[in-house]
């Protein structure tokens, strides 16, 4: 296949500071409410740590990826991470236990050995052109250019969503007629060399007082229960009780090889 990243400039925040600013501009526009103002993982819970922390720590792995216009089409957040024990040391909590495990590396100065995405955002404007694939491919160069061995994502499948109650285990057995992922997003990352380890079941752990939970989603939780919630993985878990919405996203985790173009 063509190799769509060949027709984008790649920029990092090490490169590019103001690149930042259209980064989060990006995201904030195309990721619902509750995945920047929910309890974030405990790495987070300080005063000097925040999502913004990524930017300061590890410019090089935050980037943009331009067309001939310069205009911002995807955007990739990604970190270093020492892996112990190979794939079978990815953990079932997926996103919140990397970037842990990240920021705990960071702090330690510790060796790293393995680039993890983190988020992947295309601009609605560029879906549908490849640009995903293209910052998929993006990450295996940085890596490559830190001296890295492993590319893995905790994946969120684009059309889980739609039956959020279907375990995520059951999900991925899901085939189209090819024999390929059912799932777009996964069928993307295996169509350029990708490789799916497992799922991750808690892979992003959502917390928040009910009436945060009813402003972020425009909803209203009148009583403790489970709650199908649109655009939502799994299901939303209300206890009035405690005044606590709770909600734990499923997601895959995806090996690629490192190199542009996955070699």
């Amino acid at each position: 296949m063509d190799n769509p990243l060949a027709q984008l400039h790649l920029v990092t925040i090490a490169e590019r500071s103001s690149l930042q600013n259209d980064m989060e501009e990006l995201m904030d526009e195309n990721w619902p409410r509750y995945t920047f103002e929910a309890n974030l993982p405990k790495a987070f819970q300080s005063p000097d740590l925040s999502w913004l922390s990524i930017y300061k720590f590890w410019p090089c792995y935050q980037f943009g990826l331009y067309n001939n216009a310069d205009d911002l089409v995807a955007c990739g957040n990604s970190l270093p991470f020492a892996l112990h024990g190979g794939m079978a040391g990815l953990s079932n909590q997926g996103w919140d236990w990397v970037i842990n495990q990240g920021i705990s590396d960071y702090c330690m100065s510790a060796t790293t050995d393995t680039l993890t995405a983190l988020a992947i955002t295309v601009s609605p404007n560029y879906r549908g052109k490849g640009y995903g694939c293209a910052a998929i491919m993006a990450m295996q160069q940085i890596a490559a250019a830190q001296s890295l061995n492993h590319v893995v994502a905790p994946v969120r499948p684009s059309l889980k969503h739609l039956y959020p109650l279907i375990t995520i285990s059951e999900y991925l057995k899901w085939q189209n007629s090819c024999g390929k992922p059912f799932d777009p997003w996964l069928r993307t990352h295996i169509n350029i060399g990708g490789e799916v380890i497992r799922p991750c079941t808690e892979s992003m752990t959502y917390t928040g007082k009910i009436a945060e939970w009813e402003e972020w989603l425009n909803m209203k939780f009148p009583v403790s229960a489970t709650y199908v919630v649109p655009e939502m993985l799994s299901t939303l878990v209300v206890d009035r009780q405690f005044d606590r919405g709770t909600y734990v996203e499923p997601n895959v985790w995806v090996r690629h090889q490192v190199g542009a173009n996955g070699s």
